[in-house]
């Protein structure tokens, strides 16, 4: 995705197939309409409902996504748009045969830490909302972990490897150890 742009591009799905997208379910997306367009598409699930999607998704074991009440609506996360082309034998699981059907294949999904709310429309549409932009682009270019050094270590990397000390301590012979000193009377 270009992050320098203002706007990115969106699709609308059906709930609960939207949600099943973004959670790297369902990677082929079937539509009656073609697009030239590849790259990164947020998807956006709508405020329909269907009960077929919800049986795919009791089926696939897909927790959350079986009922209005627990699947999310808005905008959800993005995946990458690899190709679209003609339907055929091909794209099993979730690929329409049906002719003239364009089986779109995705990949690579994210999903936003949270839903961003929003109204969904028609075709393949830009968006420009500064904060879904925002959101996006966090989630597919997460912000690095800084790690802090101590200086005192990083100091001593830079001198180098640590040299072992090949010498030993003489002990005095007249100097007794911690577990030769003698006890006092009185004490125990």
């Amino acid at each position: 995705m270009n992050t320098d742009r203002e706007s990115v591009r969106c699709l609308s799905v059906r709930r609960p197939w939207a949600n099943l997208i973004v959670a790297g379910y369902k990677l082929i997306e079937n539509r009656t309409w073609t697009t030239g367009y590849r790259g990164r598409v947020v998807i956006h699930a709508g405020k329909t409902w269907d009960h077929a999607g919800a049986a795919t998704a009791v089926d696939l074991g897909a927790l959350g996504m079986d009922s209005l009440d627990h699947c999310a609506a808005g905008y959800l996360g993005s995946v990458r748009l690899d190709d679209v082309h003609a339907a055929d034998d091909c794209c099993t699981g979730f690929g329409d045969p049906t002719p003239g059907v364009y089986h779109w294949v995705l990949s690579d999904p994210i999903a936003l830490s949270a839903p961003l709310p929003g109204r969904g429309r028609l075709g393949l549409y830009s968006c420009d909302d500064a904060d879904l932009v925002a959101a996006i682009a966090r989630s597919v270019h997460p912000t690095p972990v800084v790690v802090q050094v101590n200086p005192i270590v990083a100091r001593a990397a830079a001198l180098g490897p640590i040299q072992k000390n090949t010498w030993k301590r003489r002990r005095d012979p007249d100097q007794l150890t911690l577990l030769e000193i003698p006890k006092r009377k009185g004490r125990k």
